[in-house]
């Protein structure tokens, strides 16, 4: 450690008596020498070797990974990783490292950036997984290092980048959300697949799954009804080949609730009675598919006397 007698000239005022102290001023060296880890680097090792260097004695050399507690390197030294190779162990993923040099009157700091990849990247889900294909796709995957992740759909086959800062990371799993417009496809089948690269190019594919597509809600066709006293008959002509059920709701009851009036269709006609209180009344019909996709017949008024 260096030490310089620097002569200060003090005047005092209003005496006006010149005087002369000595002080000892302690300076701090220059910088920390660090030849590994590089910056930027991308190491494809967990155990990354630690090689720095100062032109004097430190207290102690202690580095910190992504603002975790310090922990000590050496003691009394002024290098460390030359005379025997050091490494440190260092997760999959992005590290930012501050290396300290202590001394009793300070600290002098190096910050340094890089990468660490050991390991290939994995698909791990990708939903919807069977049934229907609306146009919503998860994909959740495992890879420290994400570069590019993107979604192949359809018939001649699609493609659409997914954007990996729109994701959420659970610990060591991500999951995406992608939605595409899939109404060309209606009524047809697709297939799809996400593919995901690292930083250090390497890929891996989902599953190719299949699936069919439903983007349109039911069509009605036409739709009348009777009345018989107290009994209503009701005619809808449908067209929907993934039908699920016919629903309405009467709401001038007490407590209006969805209740069934077809679960299947006969030549695309669902033809119904129901019985109705004495009174006004006004219903909602509802028709859904198997995706639930919905069309509504409303504003259907009848008095029953």
């Amino acid at each position: 450690m260096k030490k310089y007698l620097i002569l200060l000239s003090i005047l005092l005022v209003p005496l006006a008596i010149a005087a002369t102290q000595n002080v000892t001023v302690e300076v701090l060296p220059g910088s920390i020498d660090i030849f590994s880890p590089i910056q930027d680097t991308i190491y494809t090792s967990r155990q990354v070797p630690i090689n720095l260097s100062m032109n004097t004695n430190v207290n102690f050399f202690r580095y910190s990974d992504n603002g975790k507690r310090f922990r000590t390197l050496c003691r009394n030294c002024d290098s460390y990783g030359f005379s025997k190779l050091k490494e440190k162990p260092f997760n999959d993923g992005f590290h930012n490292v501050i290396i300290l040099g202590i001394f009793n009157s300070g600290n002098i700091s190096h910050e340094i950036n890089f990468t660490v990849d050991t390991r290939d990247p994995r698909i791990t889900r990708t939903e919807p997984s069977r049934g229907f294909a609306l146009g919503n796709f998860e994909v959740e995957f495992q890879e420290a290092n994400p570069k590019d992740l993107t979604l192949y759909y359809g018939n001649s086959i699609k493609s659409v980048p997914v954007d990996l800062a729109q994701c959420t990371k659970e610990r060591s799993r991500t999951l995406c959300l992608q939605q595409v417009n899939l109404s060309e496809f209606n009524g047809q089948e697709i297939q799809y697949w996400f593919n995901i690269t690292d930083i250090l190019g390497k890929t891996a594919n989902s599953k190719i799954k299949t699936l069919k597509v439903d983007t349109q809600a039911p069509v009605i066709n036409s739709f009348n009804f009777t009345i018989d006293k107290r009994r209503v008959e009701f005619l809808i002509n449908i067209t929907e080949p993934n039908f699920n059920r016919v629903k309405y709701i009467d709401f001038t009851d007490r407590n209006p609730r969805l209740k069934n009036l077809c679960s299947r269709l006969e030549d695309g006609i669902c033809q119904k009675k129901r019985s109705f209180r004495k009174g006004t009344h006004n219903l909602t019909i509802e028709i859904t598919d198997d995706v639930d996709n919905k069309n509504q017949i409303e504003n259907i008024v009848f008095n029953i006397i």
